[in-house]
């Protein structure tokens, strides 16, 4: 291994070890909260050109259970269906306003701590009345609109020699807004949230009949330039990630072929506007700085794209209630992260079994929305049950991966390895009262253990870096927010609701099952169960302002 490549190997496995919390310290983060300084939530491009979006809202969709399994006639690509695609995967869901408080707002994509790091650019040949420009985008969520940021040429990506319409969505990190509150381990949710970006785009796309793909090859230093942010400096730049496609099928041409030429043509020669500060101060966090150089990727020419993506089997006969009859849009834009869960709530077996049948299915055969990616690199799902009828309170495992003597070497030789469930590899290893063991490793907190059940996710950790390097660091981190994703929407659909758990003792974790190594980590946690109301929070229109400041807007531009 070349030099620089090791010491990028090293500095991945440094950053991963030194920002796990443990029992006798967390991982170094601020020891207050500045709220002098807490990052403003919206990036906005200040002086740039804003295309406003309309807001449609009570639009039918396709049932949440067919996304995937049905064929949806794609819709054509304009003003209004960009506005519904962003709209059901990056825009205000909803403000809530309590006694007291200042009303905060959320997302339709779900953010550690709300700070929402990620940011969100589109390359479009054409939008609104430029029908022949291809344009750069920066998608505002405050203000549900597009900010222009650069013209690139005349029709760029119809060169592409695709036969339908498609666009690019280029997706970048703002570190501060985690490491702010989170410190260190900021880098880490980071890309749990971007994880969680790519599951509500891949949904809004597939219920306009569109698909969604990675593009891989372009290197970091590349897209940092194609998405006009290579220039920004300070602890508020923003830091390139990763580049989709969206598009309608493309029967006619089902893989496409890109040369370094088509990308470097997309590179801005000039920007309009200047991002807005977010904070008057910032607190340092170097390693951070060290971690993300070390997850750079470089690119690698030419990229080959499959773009024939097939819709799923329906092996609905062997669980219940395959079909909730539950419009997508509507799941989509509902969804919240549960603040606290009811501990005398029970989850019905048939439930359980449904969402267990999914995941299995949906993992290990890379179905949608986990066809983005080339390779499944979560192995298997550790379950903490609370309250599921029949089922003892204890410890379960879900097997995901092929290789399940492996998996049972590995792990504590005095489990149990009962099956649940058959034929599904879901095992009952070890009984014990949870509510005190599962409060204690998620950082102490009640709701892992109030709700039905939480859950880690463990993914193949030393072989994966090993074998593809230091940038897939960020891929594992990627695919265990992508499950998020598909956790929050899945307890949606069945009337409940889950949350994400970030912070988690990850040895503690790592020790129930045995494992003493860094084969295997467990990256992501999780939780769903019934959620308990707040009466005093009030819910209010996500936009319920824009036609006031929209007009302050153009009367200042004028």
């Amino acid at each position: 291994m070349e030099k620089s490549l090791e010491n990028r190997y090293l500095a991945v496995f440094d950053y991963h070890e030194r920002t796990k919390h443990r029992l006798q310290a967390y991982a170094p983060s601020p020891m207050f909260l500045d709220w002098e300084n807490e990052p403003f939530l919206f990036r906005v491009y200040e002086g740039a050109f804003k295309i406003f979006l309309p807001i449609l809202k009570e639009i039918p969709s396709p049932s949440f259970d067919s996304l995937g399994y049905k064929s949806i006639d794609p819709h054509p690509i304009s003003i209004e269906s960009i506005s519904l695609f962003l709209l059901d995967s990056l825009a205000i869901s909803a403000w809530k306003s309590a006694p007291g408080l200042t009303p905060w707002s959320l997302r339709i994509n779900p953010s550690s701590g709300n700070l929402h790091p990620t940011e969100v650019y589109l390359l479009l040949d054409a939008i609104g009345n430029e029908e022949t420009q291809t344009a750069l985008y920066h998608y505002c969520a405050l203000y549900h609109c597009l900010e222009k940021r650069a013209i690139l040429g005349k029709n760029l990506l119809r060169e592409w020699g695709l036969t339908n319409q498609f666009f690019l969505v280029g997706i970048s990190s703002i570190f501060w807004r985690e490491s702010w509150k989170y410190g260190e381990r900021a880098y880490r949710y980071c890309q749990l949230d971007i994880g969680h970006v790519l599951g509500t785009i891949s949904y809004a796309a597939a219920m306009l009949g569109w698909n969604t793909y990675i593009i891989e090859g372009v290197g970091t230093e590349l897209l940092g330039s194609i998405l006009g942010i290579a220039s920004q400096r300070g602890m508020e730049k923003e830091y390139p990630e990763i580049l989709l496609l969206i598009s309608p099928p493309q029967k006619k041409k089902p893989q496409l072929f890109l040369t370094e030429e088509k990308f470097e043509k997309l590179i801005p020669q000039m920007l309009f506007g200047l991002p807005n500060r977010l904070s008057k101060e910032h607190f340092p966090w170097p390693v951070i700085e060290t971690i993300s150089e070390a997850c750079q990727q470089a690119s690698s020419f030419p990229i080959a794209i499959q773009l024939d993506k097939e819709l799923s089997q329906n092996d609905s006969q062997s669980i219940p209630s395959f079909d909730r009859k539950v419009a997508a849009r509507e799941i989509i834009r509902r969804r919240r992260s549960a603040q606290a869960m009811d501990n005398k709530a029970w989850l019905d077996k048939d439930h359980f079994r449904l969402l267990l049948h999914k995941i299995k299915s949906t993992l290990s055969n890379r179905k949608f929305p986990f066809d983005l990616f080339r390779e499944n690199f979560i192995v298997a799902l550790l379950f903490f049950v609370n309250r599921i009828e029949g089922l003892p309170r204890g410890l379960y495992l879900l097997n995901i991966s092929s290789d399940l003597a492996r998996i049972t070497q590995m792990l504590d030789q005095d489990f149990l390895w009962e099956i649940i469930f058959a034929p599904l590899p879901f095992f009952f290893l070890k009984p014990f009262r949870t509510d005190l063991i599962v409060q204690t490793i998620h950082c102490h907190q009640s709701i892992a253990s109030n709700g039905f059940f939480s859950l880690g996710i463990i993914v193949e950790f030393e072989k994966s870096l090993q074998l593809l390097g230091p940038t897939v660091y960020r891929e594992l981190f990627w695919q265990c927010g992508l499950l998020g994703q598909f956790l929050y929407l899945e307890a949606e659909a069945s009337g409940f609701r889950g949350t994400g758990i970030g912070c988690f003792f990850d040895d503690e974790c790592h020790r129930l099952l045995g494992i003493n190594d860094k084969q295997w980590q467990s990256l992501y946690h999780f939780t769903i169960g019934k959620e308990i109301i707040d009466e005093r929070i009030q819910k209010i229109d996500p936009y319920f302002f824009l036609e006031k400041i929209r007009k302050e807007l153009v009367n200042n531009r004028s």
